[in-house]
């Protein structure tokens, strides 16, 4: 009977560690990975002001190809967009297929990206 009863015990401490060391692989693949946040206003002949840009599709593509999309988001009513886990490097930020911008991701959890102005003409 203890034979088996020790046996169990560590068949729990063995899978416990097991458990632990995945969770700490499945960790370090996204830890330097970067979340980013930004904002599109736009701007047209009508408007006094900036307003914010609501459902403007913002991606984020390779920069030594400029056409591998990384991600893709839309931008909400407050013209506010964000990406989660995104490798650090260099890329293009393309607003509505027509405003590219160069941005470098850092090894930082949370990255903002400066205000972008997307003009209509």
């Amino acid at each position: 009977m203890y034979g088996s009863e020790h046996r169990g015990g560590e068949c729990m401490r063995t899978s416990f560690l097991l458990i632990v060391m995945c969770c700490f692989f499945l960790g370090t693949a996204t830890i330097n990975a970067a979340d980013l946040r930004g904002r599109v206003d736009g701007m047209n002949q009508y408007a006094s002001a900036p307003f914010p840009l609501a459902k403007a599709k913002v991606e984020i593509k390779q920069k030594n190809n400029g056409k591998s999309v990384v991600a893709f988001s839309r931008t909400g009513r407050d013209g506010m967009y964000y990406f989660r886990n995104i490798q650090p490097g260099q890329y293009f930020l393309v607003v509505n297929g027509r405003l590219t911008v160069e941005i470098q991701v850092d090894v930082t959890p949370l990255q903002d990206i400066g205000p972008l102005l997307f003009n209509f003409e």
